[in-house]
Protein backbone atom coordinates (compact mmCIF):
# COMPACT_ATOMS: atom_id res chain seq x y z
CA UNK A 1 0.00 0.00 0.00
CA UNK A 2 1.73 3.38 -0.54
CA UNK A 3 2.58 5.77 1.83
CA UNK A 4 0.44 9.11 2.34
CA UNK A 5 1.44 12.37 1.39
CA UNK A 6 3.33 15.03 3.56
CA UNK A 7 1.98 18.85 2.95
CA UNK A 8 5.49 19.62 1.75
CA UNK A 9 5.32 17.38 -1.38
CA UNK A 10 1.69 18.74 -2.96
CA UNK A 11 3.57 20.57 -5.57
CA UNK A 12 6.34 17.71 -5.98
CA UNK A 13 3.79 14.96 -6.59
CA UNK A 14 1.56 17.35 -9.20
CA UNK A 15 4.23 18.48 -10.65
CA UNK A 16 5.88 15.39 -11.67
CA UNK A 17 4.69 12.82 -13.92
CA UNK A 18 1.28 12.21 -12.74
CA UNK A 19 -1.93 11.46 -13.60
CA UNK A 20 -4.39 14.63 -13.74
CA UNK A 21 -7.85 14.79 -13.30
CA UNK A 22 -9.89 18.40 -13.31
CA UNK A 23 -13.23 18.49 -12.27
CA UNK A 24 -14.87 22.04 -12.53
CA UNK A 25 -18.55 23.34 -12.02
CA UNK A 26 -19.17 25.52 -15.57
CA UNK A 27 -20.68 29.34 -15.12
CA UNK A 28 -23.66 27.72 -15.85
CA UNK A 29 -23.19 25.54 -13.18
CA UNK A 30 -22.70 22.12 -14.81
CA UNK A 31 -20.34 20.05 -13.13
CA UNK A 32 -17.11 18.85 -16.06
CA UNK A 33 -14.51 16.94 -15.48
CA UNK A 34 -11.22 16.31 -17.93
CA UNK A 35 -7.57 15.35 -17.60
CA UNK A 36 -4.60 17.89 -17.19
CA UNK A 37 -1.26 17.58 -18.39
CA UNK A 38 0.85 19.66 -15.89
CA UNK A 39 0.45 21.18 -12.75
CA UNK A 40 3.01 24.43 -11.42
CA UNK A 41 2.74 25.07 -8.13
CA UNK A 42 4.41 28.15 -6.69
CA UNK A 43 6.56 28.27 -3.77
CA UNK A 44 3.73 29.85 -1.40
CA UNK A 45 1.90 26.84 -2.36
CA UNK A 46 -1.61 29.67 -2.94
CA UNK A 47 -1.36 29.60 -6.99
CA UNK A 48 -1.39 26.94 -9.38
CA UNK A 49 -1.15 26.88 -13.87
CA UNK A 50 -2.46 24.26 -14.82
CA UNK A 51 -2.34 23.18 -18.05
CA UNK A 52 -6.01 21.76 -20.04
CA UNK A 53 -5.69 20.11 -23.73
CA UNK A 54 -7.30 22.93 -25.40
CA UNK A 55 -9.48 20.74 -27.13
CA UNK A 56 -11.33 20.18 -24.33
CA UNK A 57 -11.62 23.75 -23.18
CA UNK A 58 -13.07 24.79 -26.81
CA UNK A 59 -15.34 21.01 -26.06
CA UNK A 60 -16.40 22.38 -22.60
CA UNK A 61 -17.33 26.38 -24.11
CA UNK A 62 -15.70 27.45 -21.16
CA UNK A 63 -14.79 31.22 -21.14
CA UNK A 64 -11.54 32.23 -21.84
CA UNK A 65 -9.42 35.34 -21.47
CA UNK A 66 -11.71 36.62 -19.01
CA UNK A 67 -11.83 37.15 -15.04
CA UNK A 68 -13.22 33.65 -13.72
CA UNK A 69 -14.71 32.67 -10.20
CA UNK A 70 -14.94 28.83 -10.43
CA UNK A 71 -14.94 25.71 -8.37
CA UNK A 72 -12.07 23.27 -9.56
CA UNK A 73 -10.58 20.38 -8.04
CA UNK A 74 -7.53 18.81 -9.76
CA UNK A 75 -6.72 15.17 -8.47
CA UNK A 76 -2.88 13.66 -8.89
CA UNK A 77 -1.81 10.44 -9.02
CA UNK A 78 1.83 9.12 -9.08
CA UNK A 79 1.44 6.34 -11.71
CA UNK A 80 3.83 4.12 -9.83
CA UNK A 81 2.93 4.73 -6.20
CA UNK A 82 -0.64 5.59 -6.32
CA UNK A 83 0.54 8.66 -4.02
CA UNK A 84 -2.46 10.99 -4.81
CA UNK A 85 -3.18 14.52 -3.71
CA UNK A 86 -6.29 16.88 -4.37
CA UNK A 87 -6.31 20.36 -4.36
CA UNK A 88 -9.38 22.42 -4.19
CA UNK A 89 -9.77 25.89 -4.85
CA UNK A 90 -10.49 28.82 -7.79
CA UNK A 91 -10.76 28.77 -11.33
CA UNK A 92 -9.88 32.61 -11.89
CA UNK A 93 -8.91 32.64 -15.55
CA UNK A 94 -8.20 30.62 -18.57
CA UNK A 95 -5.85 31.87 -21.48
CA UNK A 96 -4.15 30.20 -24.77
CA UNK A 97 -0.58 28.31 -23.67
CA UNK A 98 2.16 29.13 -25.40
CA UNK A 99 4.85 27.17 -27.05
CA UNK A 100 6.51 26.74 -23.93
CA UNK A 101 3.78 25.64 -21.89
CA UNK A 102 3.05 23.18 -24.88
CA UNK A 103 6.36 21.78 -24.40
CA UNK A 104 5.69 21.60 -20.57
CA UNK A 105 2.54 19.77 -21.24
CA UNK A 106 4.41 17.28 -23.94
CA UNK A 107 7.18 16.51 -20.90
CA UNK A 108 4.61 15.13 -18.90
CA UNK A 109 2.55 13.75 -20.98
CA UNK A 110 5.76 11.59 -21.48
CA UNK A 111 6.36 10.53 -18.65
CA UNK A 112 2.59 9.83 -17.95
CA UNK A 113 2.64 7.43 -20.93
CA UNK A 114 6.00 5.72 -19.88
CA UNK A 115 5.12 5.16 -16.68
CA UNK A 116 1.38 3.82 -17.47
CA UNK A 117 3.09 1.40 -20.34
CA UNK A 118 6.01 0.33 -17.80
CA UNK A 119 3.26 -0.69 -15.17
CA UNK A 120 0.03 -1.41 -16.65
CA UNK A 121 1.73 -2.63 -19.98
CA UNK A 122 -0.87 -0.31 -21.76
CA UNK A 123 -0.54 0.37 -25.18
CA UNK A 124 1.46 3.05 -25.96
CA UNK A 125 -0.71 3.94 -29.70
CA UNK A 126 -3.81 4.17 -27.24
CA UNK A 127 -2.02 6.51 -24.73
CA UNK A 128 -1.06 9.11 -27.65
CA UNK A 129 -4.34 9.75 -28.55
CA UNK A 130 -4.31 11.71 -25.61
CA UNK A 131 -1.36 13.80 -25.65
CA UNK A 132 -2.90 17.11 -26.70
CA UNK A 133 -1.56 18.98 -29.69
CA UNK A 134 -2.65 22.35 -27.73
CA UNK A 135 -3.20 23.88 -24.63
CA UNK A 136 -4.81 26.11 -22.79
CA UNK A 137 -3.16 27.88 -19.10
CA UNK A 138 -5.51 27.58 -16.26
CA UNK A 139 -5.09 30.00 -13.36
CA UNK A 140 -5.84 28.52 -10.33
CA UNK A 141 -6.00 30.15 -6.80
CA UNK A 142 -5.34 26.96 -4.65
CA UNK A 143 -7.71 26.87 -0.76
CA UNK A 144 -7.18 23.57 0.20
CA UNK A 145 -5.30 20.16 -0.39
CA UNK A 146 -6.24 16.13 0.67
CA UNK A 147 -3.94 13.48 0.66
CA UNK A 148 -6.16 10.92 -2.09
CA UNK A 149 -3.83 7.92 -1.56
CA UNK A 150 -5.24 4.74 -1.19
CA UNK A 151 -5.80 3.56 2.12
CA UNK A 152 -6.52 4.73 5.15
CA UNK A 153 -5.51 8.31 5.10
CA UNK A 154 -7.88 8.79 2.12
CA UNK A 155 -9.18 12.15 2.17
CA UNK A 156 -7.41 12.98 5.19
CA UNK A 157 -7.14 17.01 5.21
CA UNK A 158 -3.68 18.23 4.43
CA UNK A 159 -3.26 22.34 4.57
CA UNK A 160 -5.83 25.40 4.27
CA UNK A 161 -4.25 28.21 1.86
CA UNK A 162 -5.27 31.51 3.23
CA UNK A 163 -4.65 34.23 0.84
Amino acid sequence: MAAGVAHGDLGALLGQCSSLVVGLVTPEGRPVATRAWAFDLDEGGREARVLLPSAEVRALGLPVDEALDLGIAVTGADVRTLASVQVKGRLRRLGAGTGADLARALRAFDGFATAVVETDGFDEALIARWMPASVHVAAVEVEEAYDQTPGPSAGRFLARFDG
